[in-house]
Parts: C-alpha cells; structure tokens; sequence
C-alpha cells in the first residue's frame, strides 16, 4: 500500500490542490476615504479565480501541475521527473503568494486614500502544504538523499519505476537481426543434432538386433565331427553309384555335410 501511495504521490497531492481550489483562497477587505467620507468592503476568491483572473501567475501554477504530472506518466518525458517537478513547485509556490496581489490591485488619486488588506482562506493553505510536499519529495529525489525510512522509500520506488521503465523498453525494443539469426541458427543446429544421434541409436539397434539373430541362427544349426560327415558322404556315393541320387544332388548334399563340420 505504502509504495503505491508513493508511486502516485505527485497525482495525488496535485488532486487535492484541484479540490483545494473550490474553497476559499485568500480574502481581500478594501477600505477607502475621500474629502472626509470613508466606506470599505470585502471579498472573498476562490482559487479558480486566481487562476483564470491573476494573469501569469495563476498561468503558471496550472502549468507547473500539468508539468509534474505530465513527467510522472509520460515515458519519453521521464527523464526531466526530478528537474520539472523541483523547478514546477518552487514557482507554484511563489505564484501563490505573489496572485493575491494582481487580483487586489488598486491605488489612490489626490484626496483619496485606499488601504487594502488581503488574508489566506482555507484552500491557500491546503494549497501550500500539498505544494511543499511535491518540492519536499522532489528534492529527496534530486538530490538522491538516504539515511531514513521515508528517503529510502522514496528514492527506492523511484529505482523500481525507473527498473520498470527499462523493462518495458527492452521489451518494445527491435530484436536484433544478428542476434536473431544467431538464435535460429543454434535452434537448427540443435534439431540436426538430435536427429543424427536418433538415427545413429536407431541403426546401431537395428545391426545389434541383426548380429544377435545370425548368432541365434547360427546356433541353432546342428554341428558334425568330421568322422561322421565322412560317413555320410561316402553313403550318398553309394547312393550315387547305385542311381538312387544325381550327382547334381550328391554334390548338394555333401556340401551340406561340409558346411556342418566343426
């Protein structure tokens, strides 16, 4: 709550001094006399009459309120914060004690006296207070003072909105080209990566799985000593020699009997 109050601080006392400007600013009494004869009277101003009907200063105190608020919330004029808000209060404030007068203004002729007595309403001193505290918190930050709970709590929201800022116009920033490039290149780089070792693992499973089936089938084929396949082959001769085999097919089956010695 407290660094909310804080973050918003110029937009919440410049509210209170447009409120402050419905009440009472200052009070003029007039009193005049000529050739014997005296009469006086009273008015009181607001402080929106001091600034439509005071001339430069009241131009000036609304200029200063839009200046400060304008560098609180416009990003491309965050830079001047510190230095328009100190220079915007100080005349604000001066403007308040130096309107009174255009708006009381008044002399005399030869014979003719004319005193003038102003007093400050209710709203110049809402006024002055809320002003003094923009200055007061402006140059907190200008100057950058620590030491306390309340400078500490202002100048570090400042370096959050400041933190802020810099995030949000990293953020809005071009992306750079090469830097974009690079990224894209690695990003395939990586996806070609993957795919070869994929294909490597794959093929290496799929000859492991071969080599295992061959041992398998290799196995599995019954193994002859020599003396037997002797045997064998000398009985298909026989069958050869009687016309019960081929030699197309004696030449077959012995090489089978081959193939099975150990």
């Amino acid at each position: 709550m407290k660094e909310k109050i804080i973050k918003h601080i110029n937009a919440i006392l410049c509210a209170i001094n447009v409120i402050a400007l419905a009440l009472p600013f200052s009070g003029v009494d007039v009193s005049a006399s000529a050739f014997g004869v005296s009469g006086g009277s009273s008015q009181s101003i607001s402080g929106f009459k001091m600034i439509t009907d005071s001339g430069m200063w009241g131009f000036l105190f609304a200029l200063g309120m839009v200046a400060i608020l304008a560098t609180t919330y416009i990003g491309k004029l965050a830079g001047y914060k510190k230095i328009a808000c100190l220079a915007s209060s100080a005349i604000m404030i001066i403007s308040l004690f130096l309107a009174p007068g255009n708006l009381s203004a008044g002399g005399g002729a030869e014979g003719v006296s004319v005193d003038i007595d102003i007093s400050y309403g209710v709203g110049f001193y809402i006024i002055l207070v809320s002003t003094v505290l923009i200055l007061g918190i402006a140059l907190v930050r200008f100057l950058e003072l620590k030491g306390n709970v309340v400078f500490d709590l202002i100048n570090g929201e400042e370096e959050n909105l400041i933190r802020e800022e810099s995030s949000v116009n990293a953020e809005n920033a071009m992306p750079n080209p090469n830097a974009v490039l690079g990224a894209a290149t690695e990003k395939i780089g990586n996806v070609t990566k993957n795919l070869t070792e994929s294909v490597t693992q794959q093929a290496g499973s799929i000859m492991e799985k071969a080599k295992e089936a061959a041992q398998t089938k290799t196995a599995a084929q019954p193994r002859y000593n020599s003396d037997h396949v002797m045997e064998q082959i000398n009985k298909l001769f026989e069958m050869k020699e009687k016309g019960v085999l081929t030699e197309e097919e004696f030449t077959q089956k012995k090489a089978e009997f081959l193939n099975k010695l150990q």
